[in-house]
């Protein structure tokens, strides 16, 4: 299977590669280093054993992934990449990937906007923030959330990767995330 959207990947062990003073080690700071993006729009969303929390920008990622003790995905993105770590259990090594289209055929590729669940009647006093900047939300049914969305961004974006298997039926074999937007279509050009 070839997966030409992968750019990098590799695997890091929290306690071994902690030489860049970050417990993820150089990959996090190597991507936001080079990506094409301006590092402080990157797009960061760490999923816990117990919560979820996002943020945009180097600082965002240094404070919501100081500790990766219950830290079980981080993806970080932008419109030209992503790099995703995960894990599937506390303890274990976090496997990692850089995703982009470049040099990807068009018909591996699926770019879909999908609406965001945000209640559009919630009127908060002012424009509530959490601590790392993201804007706090409500979805349709009540609950509530925080993502590093603009006011009137209310679309995220994706790109699926597929794979063909040997009769040319096509899957979709992996994914990322390159960012919200105010409509649907201002992606589709």
């Amino acid at each position: 299977m070839d997966m030409m959207w992968i750019k990098k990947s590799g695997i890091i062990n929290v306690q071994k590669d902690a030489g860049s003073g970050h417990p993820l080690g150089n990959v996090v700071l190597d991507f936001f280093e080079n990506s094409q993006n301006d590092r402080e729009q990157l797009i960061v969303l760490a999923f816990f054993t117990d919560h979820f929390s996002s943020g945009r920008g180097w600082n965002a990622f240094e404070q919501l992934c100081a500790s990766t003790d219950d830290l079980l995905e981080v993806r970080i993105f932008g419109e030209s990449a992503e790099l995703w770590l995960h894990r599937s259990s506390v303890g274990e090594p976090f496997s990692w990937r850089i995703a982009s289209e470049e040099n990807v055929p068009a018909d591996s590729i699926i770019e879909s906007c999908q609406i965001l669940d945000i209640d559009s009647t919630y009127r908060p006093e002012g424009d509530p923030v959490d601590e790392f900047g993201a804007r706090k939300l409500r979805t349709i049914v009540g609950g509530y959330y925080s993502l590093p969305v603009r006011a009137d961004e209310r679309y995220v974006r994706i790109i699926s990767y597929l794979v063909y298997d040997k009769n040319g039926t096509a899957r979709a074999a992996d994914y990322r995330i390159c960012g919200f937007g105010k409509e649907a279509q201002a992606w589709n050009s």
